[in-house]
């Protein structure tokens, strides 16, 4: 087995039949924080001043319950809800398991703040709603049998790096988030585990 890079963020994990390599996706931590803030003070105005002021008026009023009430009290929910969802929904690590006879590869899930926060990840992208579609599209888990795996390729496209297997139709691409070096080393690794050696 090859060295580890130095400053290495993939973990390895040993189990019964096959070894596990895991990353964390990047997470802008700060980001998250900073929105989080910002919603809780949302929160607290919305339902501590906004709302309460909105329908002790409608009370005070004679007649059938304000339509504009019930519009301005969905608009200021939608506004706490998105913020909170971006804010909570953290990314989850990416994964390869190579066992004797099978891979699985779990390609994690992207941080919802990484398309605010890593400007890179939306201009690698020709649509820019194909980067939103990513965000939201559910994480598909593939797991092959080692006679299955095409060839395992790491190459560049334009200035990028990429390490990949066709799969099908598809192109499955591996260690997006990592560093050259890392994704340099878990070629060789796949490789080695491909080839049997």
């Amino acid at each position: 087995m090859p060295s580890k890079p130095t400053r290495s963020t993939i973990e390895e994990f040993e189990e019964v039949d096959g070894i596990t390599y895991q990353w964390d996706r990047p997470d802008p931590t700060i980001l998250r924080r900073f929105i989080m803030g910002v919603t809780f003070i949302q929160f607290g105005v919305i339902f501590g001043l906004v709302i309460p002021a909105m329908f002790g008026q409608a009370i005070q009023q004679q007649g059938p319950f304000p339509v504009e009430i019930v519009f301005f009290f969905g608009l200021f929910v939608l506004i706490s809800v998105v913020p909170t969802y971006f804010g909570l929904r953290k990314g989850l690590p990416e994964r390869v398991t190579l066992r004797r006879d099978s891979i699985r590869y779990d390609p994690g899930r992207q941080s919802s703040l990484s398309l605010w926060a890593n400007p890179w990840f939306m201009m690698k992208y020709n649509d820019p709603s194909e980067a939103f579609a990513k965000l939201f599209r559910r994480r598909k888990v593939i797991e092959l049998a080692k006679t299955e795996v095409g060839r395992v390729v790491l190459d560049r496209a334009g200035e990028r790096q990429r390490l990949y297997f066709d799969h099908g139709a598809d192109r499955v691409e591996i260690g997006e988030s990592l560093r050259e070096p890392e994704r340099e080393w878990l070629a060789t690794v796949i490789q080695e585990w491909q080839t049997g050696q």
